[in-house]
Order: structure tokens, then sequence, then C-alpha cells
């Protein structure tokens, strides 16, 4: 048998301007008692809930159950910068990718795939085109230093054959109202999502098929023969396989402990916007 203390939990950040706009639409469920599944998930951000929801259609006769500390929408997941990209955008380095053809046509092969699994979720949970837009991305260029790397990133587009179009300066002022811009590069699979809403959306898609329980944190993960118990304020799940969705939160675990370097992609916006 070995135990597992958690130290740190999730702190609370107050409401994001996502979250504001949102609405929730089923109730908090708070884990209460001693309860057996066949599949325990720590987290219900995107790793979380996107893992649910595929093991939800591989293994339908299995009894999956997910903890969430606080409440799903209200940690990094529902305060990210809720825009899905298929092609990279790195172009500081004038180059198409930090990788070379082989590795960034693998990475778009990745990145939609993940688009496609989110599109799929949408559908199926019925999510508004303000929730999940498949509006495609323009890299917009202020000056011609960005005119410049534009030009040489739709030449990096057009010889791995990716869909482009540029934009001139009517074009952008028409776009945005602004005559700011000199010109664009718009590519055509990127999706823009409302991150609360897409995550309450998807916990209220799954909550038929996966027992959600939300202010329920992990306080203590004991690992006994072939099976996990995780300990929390009020109850405790046991289940032969775990999923750890808690991202940054992974080496308060005991995993992966000085190997990370947090990143926070948050989308802000003020209280009168």
């Amino acid at each position: 048998m070995s135990d597992l203390v958690v130290k740190r939990l999730p702190a609370e950040s107050g409401i994001s301007g996502w979250e504001a706009i949102s609405r929730r639409c089923f109730p908090v469920r708070t884990l209460d008692g001693d309860i057996k599944a066949d599949w325990l998930i720590i987290g219900g951000g995107f790793a979380g809930l996107s893992a649910a929801r595929r093991l939800a259609k591989l293994r339908p006769g299995d009894r999956i159950v997910l903890l969430e500390a606080g409440e799903v929408a209200k940690g990094p997941a529902g305060r990210n910068s809720g825009y899905m990209i298929d092609t990279p955008h790195n172009l500081s380095s004038g180059e198409y990718s930090v990788a070379g053809e082989a590795e960034t046509k693998a990475e778009i092969a990745e990145n939609r795939f993940a688009i496609a699994f989110a599109a799929e979720a949408a559908a199926e949970y019925a999510m508004s085109a303000r929730t999940f837009d498949p509006s495609g991305k323009i890299n917009a260029a202020a000056t011609e230093r960005g005119m410049t790397l534009n030009a040489n990133y739709g030449r990096s587009l057009k010889t791995i054959g990716e869909e482009h179009r540029f934009l001139d300066a009517s074009d952008m002022r028409e776009i945005t109202g602004s005559s700011y811009y000199l010109g664009g590069l718009y590519t055509p699979g990127a999706v823009m999502i409302q991150p609360a809403d897409y995550i309450r959306g998807l916990a209220a898609g799954l909550a038929p098929k996966v027992d959600i329980f939300e202010h329920s944190p992990v306080l203590k993960l004991t690992r006994a023969g072939r099976a996990w118990k995780a300990v929390s304020r009020t109850g405790s799940v046991t289940a032969p396989k775990v999923i750890l969705g808690v991202n940054g939160h992974i080496d308060d675990f005991g995993y992966f402990r000085g190997r990370l370097m947090h990143i926070f992609t948050y989308a802000s916006m003020t209280a009168p916007f």
C-alpha cells in the first residue's frame, strides 16, 4: 500500500469574464459517501472532460466517475484564451514552424484531430455558434515587418499545400472597422471557443453517462493491490484505473516534480465589456 497526500489544491481566482457571460444549466453534485467505479478521472477541465467523453464512447457499460476540486468552468479551462488552432503561427523565426516539414504536418494533424473531437461534442450537445465558432484565423499585420512575415508564412503554407488567403488593408478595415492594419493572412481551420460555455456544455452533455462531482478535491490517493482510492472531504472513490487530468497540478500528485513550467494563456475582458 502507498499513500500520496495532495499538498496543494487549486486556488480560487475570482469570476472570469467568460464565466460572467456564461450560464450554467445543470445542478452541482458533490461527492457524499464511498463509491466504487471502473474509472476515476481527477480534474474537470479540457483534459478530464475529454477523457470522460472518450471513455463513455469506448466503454459504455463502465462506471466513470470524475472529481473536480472546484466547479467546472471556474478554473483555468473556463478562462482559457478560447482559440483552437490547426496551423502553427510562429512567425518570429521567419519560418513556418520551429520544426521541420514532417513534424509540422504531424502537429497539424494532431491539432485537427482535437478540433474534430471538439466539433463532434459541440454538435452532439447542441452548442451554439457563440460557444463553438469555426471562424478561421487571421494573422493581422500593422507594420511592413508584419507584412513581410505574413508573406514568408504564406510561402511556407503553399509549400505544404495548406489553404490560405491574403487580405489587404481594405479587407482588414471591413472586418475590424479600423484602419490600423495594413493586411492579414487568413487560414480557415481554427475555431473560436467561449471556454466557459464549452466546458459547461461538455459537462452537461456527459452528465447522463458520467458521475461528475464538483467541490470534491482529492486530498489523498492510495494504492492498495490493484485498486486506487481517492479520498475527498466527504467521501471516497475506489477504482482500478485513474486518469489524472489536473494539468499543472500533476506535480502535487507526485509526478514530474521539478520538470514543469506553468504557462497561462487566459483571455481577459473589462467588467463593462
